[in-house]
């Protein structure tokens, strides 16, 4: 039936392009309907379908970009892998040439070795060497002097000079250890009470001295040093300086053995002896002093001496003394027999550049306290003297003590050696 203005509507069929267009991110083929746009996939995309319809439904454009970005990724993984092989076929390639060389290198290296060294069964080596000691104790003045106990041997480089081995021997000698080389030996005993041995690590620096008397000593003596002072710049052209007064050394036995050469050794050259004998001796002189024609020996109680001019050390490992000039002090006795008075000191010699100022004072305390000073000079008796015995016999008067027999004078014997056995 037909109404007036209505007109029934013809059920509109969809429109089909059939020309296809390409997305612009997958390059697959869109095909546009009356809905929508449908995209359809190549050939080897499997089930992927993307779509975009105008109105609801459908996949949204995220997901199409999405899938356009794993397959660029997928795309680049593939070049990666190809380049990767590539170059790991290249490094295998180097790393194989690099040992080739390597090897090459090697074999060349033990050839020259070979050739160059000589095959030796393996050995321990020796470095036993047999130090004989050949000790003087043969000492003007000195008495009966006895071996010192134990020996000190120095080993010292003979271009810088360097300790390079220490050891310790008896009195006639041992084996010492030393590595094979060129060394300048040095031996000297220890144990002594007042020399003492300083820079013992270098060659022309280790040093037998003795220390300075004690300051309450030195503040006795304060009128016997003016008293010095006094004499040798009467003597002297120009003022000396001031002397230091020193305690007297021990005797210090030295032996040297200069460009000694210890070969390398090993099991089966024991016919390779190493000896090295050394003649020993000591570097301190022991003079005696006799003063003479002694008046008034009865007045005596203390008897002190100092002498001046004398080496302050000795270098042992050159032989040389010291250019510096000291004092030395030592203690007299009363040989009431004789009427003198007597003593001796050891001294490392006279300073060599000390000529006309060398001087010898006595102190002497009386019994009633007081102290009575006499001066000598005795330079001239320290040259040409192979007896080392100087003699004064100028004659000297010790007045009687103005107080006699009374009052408190206090007195202090000598020190007496106590002997203890320590276990140690």
């Amino acid at each position: 039936h037909i109404r007036h203005g209505y007109r029934p509507q013809e059920k509109a069929e969809p429109r089909i392009h059939p020309r296809p267009r390409l997305h612009p991110f997958m390059g697959t083929e869109l095909y546009r309907t009356g809905t929508g746009r449908r995209a359809l996939p190549r050939a080897g995309n499997g089930d992927l379908r993307l779509c975009r319809p105008d109105k609801g439904g459908g996949q949204p454009r995220g997901a199409v970009r999405k899938m356009a970005m794993d397959q660029s990724n997928h795309d680049r993984k593939d070049q990666g892998r190809q380049s990767q092989g590539h170059q790991g076929r290249q490094n295998k390639e180097g790393g194989q040439t690099m040992m080739r060389i390597r090897t090459i290198w090697t074999l060349a290296l033990v050839v020259l070795i070979a050739g160059a060294c000589q095959r030796r069964d393996f050995a321990e080596r020796i470095t036993d060497v047999n130090l004989i000691l050949k000790v003087n104790t043969n000492i003007a003045n000195a008495g009966d002097v006895p071996l010192p106990e134990t020996m000190r041997v120095d080993l010292y480089d003979i271009e810088t000079g360097k300790l390079q081995y220490t050891d310790y021997v008896g009195s006639t000698g041992g084996y010492i250890h030393p590595n094979p080389g060129l060394y300048d030996l040095v031996v000297y005993n220890i144990g002594t009470e007042s020399t003492q041995i300083r820079n013992e690590n270098l060659f022309t620096e280790v040093e037998a001295f003795t220390s300075e008397v004690s300051s309450y000593l030195k503040g006795q003596l304060a009128r016997f040093l003016a008293s010095v002072a006094r004499s040798r710049q009467e003597s002297a052209s120009k003022a000396p300086e001031e002397e230091k007064v020193v305690y007297e050394p021990d005797h210090i036995f030295v032996g040297h053995a200069l460009g000694v050469d210890i070969p390398v050794r090993y099991e089966g050259d024991e016919d390779i002896d190493v000896t090295v004998e050394i003649d020993v001796h000591s570097v301190v002189e022991t003079w005696k002093v006799s003063v003479v024609n002694v008046v008034g020996l009865e007045w005596v109680r203390d008897v002190v001496a100092v002498i001046s001019g004398q080496a302050e050390s000795h270098y042992i490992g050159l032989g040389e003394n010291s250019e510096r000039s000291v004092s030395i002090f030592f203690e007299k006795e009363v040989d009431a027999e004789n009427n003198a008075l007597v003593g001796s000191f050891n001294t490392f010699g006279k300073h060599p550049g000390e000529t006309g100022i060398l001087s010898f004072d006595i102190n002497v305390t009386d019994t009633g306290g007081e102290e009575q000073h006499f001066h000598f000079d005795v330079d001239s008796q320290f040259m040409d003297n192979p007896d080392h015995h100087i003699v004064v016999d100028e004659p000297i008067t010790i007045e009687e003590p103005k107080v006699s027999g009374g009052g408190f004078v206090p007195t202090v014997d000598d020190w007496q050696d106590v002997h203890t056995d320590i276990n140690l």
